[in-house]
């Protein structure tokens, strides 16, 4: 319906411009990824690291400020660079290892190289943010720049919804059933260890696919005012 539609919600043609579908996706990937672990490290930190509800709250702080940091440094660098997409890449490089740290090592690992590394992964994914989005304007007509922005944020709440659920499906899995009742439930000790390396392990995955998206997108030459989109070289 929506190919022949004459003003559908997501218009067919956006999605085939290959820059507009896969910085979409490095999107979808990317901020939904993100979002799970911005709603599960708190969980994290109390039942693996034995912080407390108030103190998680506080220790949540270096990811969220790391993604504000990223995405600042990104979209300043990107105007001076030809080959913008070089920082974005390093930057979910560091966010899987960051992962693939915590997946291995998280009960080994103190609260302040928690800290460290969670910080880096915002950072690696905060510099995906603006690249992505100045990417898809910049790919198509200056009519159409409102449509696509609006699509990718679509997606990216998509993205976050799903693995936000992908997130909870493992944790519920990995937790205890209390006294008989299904809606009575604890994550802790051993189950704990195992159901966030699952999900540090889904993370991994999802930082992946993002980057794989990210370096199949075309890298367009930034156009300025009302210039038609230009093809990569």
């Amino acid at each position: 319906r929506l190919a022949k539609a004459r003003e559908p919600l997501i218009p067919v043609e956006l999605l085939a411009n290959p820059t507009v579908r896969n910085g979409t996706l490095s999107a979808f990937f990317g901020m939904g990824t993100y979002i799970g672990l911005t709603i599960y490290m708190p969980q994290f930190f109390e039942s693996v690291l034995g912080l407390r509800t108030v103190n998680s709250g506080f220790a949540l702080i270096p990811l969220m400020l790391g993604t504000v940091i990223g995405a600042t440094l990104s979209g300043r660098v990107m105007i001076h660079m030809k080959h913008y997409k070089r920082l974005p890449i390093a930057g979910l490089l560091l966010a899987a290892v960051g992962m693939v740290i915590l997946a291995v090592f998280e009960s080994a690992v103190s609260l302040i190289w928690v800290e460290v590394i969670i910080t880096l992964v915002s950072l690696g994914l905060g510099t995906l943010l603006p690249v992505t989005t100045v990417s898809i304007q910049n790919a198509v007509l200056p009519y159409q720049m409102g449509t696509a922005t609006g699509t990718m944020n679509f997606f990216r709440s998509l993205g976050s919804a799903l693995i936000v659920a992908g997130f909870s499906a493992i944790l519920l899995g990995g937790a205890a059933v209390v006294n008989g009742h299904a809606d009575h439930v604890v994550l802790e000790g051993d189950a704990a260890v195992r159901a966030f390396r699952q999900i540090f392990s889904a993370a991994l995955v999802g930082y992946l696919c993002a980057l794989w998206f990210l370096i199949r997108m075309e890298e367009r030459p930034l156009r300025s005012g009302s210039e038609p989109p230009q093809t990569g070289e």
